[in-house]
């Protein structure tokens, strides 16, 4: 089964996987237990609606 699209994080519509998008990576950190990685897919400009204004790590 070939996936096509995921749902944006932000706005709940398909994201076209043949589109520019993003994909984000968060990770759980945990003391007692294994790190959990959580990926999240979002549309160019909803990527740009969230992250405007973020300083670089």
């Amino acid at each position: 089964m070939t996936v096509e699209s995921l749902i944006c994080a932000v706005c709940g519509r398909p994201v076209a996987l043949d589109e520019d998008h993003r994909r984000v990576r968060s990770t759980k950190k945990r003391m007692d237990d294994r790190d959990r990685p959580t990926d999240y897919y979002l549309h160019e400009q909803c990527a740009r609606t969230v992250f405007e204004g973020w300083w670089s790590p």
